[in-house]
């Protein structure tokens, strides 16, 4: 009933005059979703359900603190924490809207062990420009990378990134399990603003490398290359994420990306080369 509530009111643009929390199940666990001016009602039906599985999978594995660069309004920390309440999580994010709603979110679950950082990680740091290519204040596909997507800039604002001695004193005095990168091809920037904590820790990395489609996409392909060359210095293995119907489906080892030109192919594991046994 709460969620028709929802769908009526978005339906007739009524959704940003009310403030309320929505109770979400799954699998015999209940989160709390607030509802803020249409913030957050993403969370009332989550999507990529196959990261939930990797997710598990990969905590079996190793143990430690989840890295979440690119939190969002807070979609994997969600996953996560119906997984396990008591995984440690540290969220990164440079948009200040979603870093507060995400408190919010927090905040009503009651989760502990879960920390916010309101910046992005980069190669250096900097006050970078956030780039929107709609009106949403969480703009999922919002990146620092100008003309990332063909699509036309709606807006833009300025926030702050740090780099790797910015970021490394909260990273390295703690076991780290996975780092989840989605950045809207900032990927390699983030990647050599953590190398060495990644180089110390070897986690496993989650990550969204979106298509190059050509070789007429020269950046795009760039930043790949980039992302691919840093790994094998290293020694991580590339492997896509396979779905069926939005669940995990099994790994794929790559020698490397090469032109992909299917949006669904676009979730990787970065793997250190000394697990890939114990996963494949």
């Amino acid at each position: 009933m709460q969620k028709l509530l929802v769908r009526v009111l978005s339906k007739l643009r009524l959704l940003d005059y009310f403030n309320f929390q929505i109770s979400h199940s799954d699998k015999g666990k209940t989160v709390v979703i607030p509802i803020i001016k249409s913030l957050g009602k993403e969370n009332l039906s989550l999507t990529e359900l196959w990261m939930s599985e990797v997710i598990y999978k990969l905590l079996k594995i190793k143990k430690g603190t989840f890295i979440d660069v690119g939190v969002n309004v807070g979609q994997t920390l969600i996953k996560l924490k119906l997984i396990n309440r008591e995984i440690a999580y540290l969220g990164f994010d440079p948009n200040p809207v979603c870093i507060f709603y995400t408190r919010e979110l927090i905040r009503s679950n009651r989760f502990s062990n879960t920390d916010l950082v309101p910046v992005g990680i980069s190669d250096s740091d900097q006050i970078a420009t956030l780039y929107f290519y709609s009106d949403g204040n969480s703009d999922s596909s919002a990146s620092i990378v100008k003309d990332f997507r063909p699509q036309t800039i709606f807006r833009r604002e300025f926030v702050p990134c740090f780099g790797g001695d910015g970021i490394r004193p909260l990273l390295e005095n703690q076991a780290i399990s996975i780092i989840k990168i989605d950045v809207e091809g900032a990927e390699s920037m983030v990647l050599k603003g953590i190398k060495e904590v990644v180089a110390d820790q070897r986690p496993f990395i989650l990550i969204e490398i979106l298509p190059v489609y050509s070789v007429e996409n020269k950046e795009r392909m760039l930043r790949q290359n980039e992302i691919e060359n840093l790994m094998k210095s290293l020694e991580y293995k590339l492997l896509r994420i396979r779905k069926s119907n939005e669940e995990f489906d099994g790994f794929t080892i790559l020698p490397e990306i090469g032109i992909n030109t299917r949006i669904e192919d676009s979730d990787y594991l970065l793997c250190p080369a000394e697990l890939v046994s114990l996963i494949s």
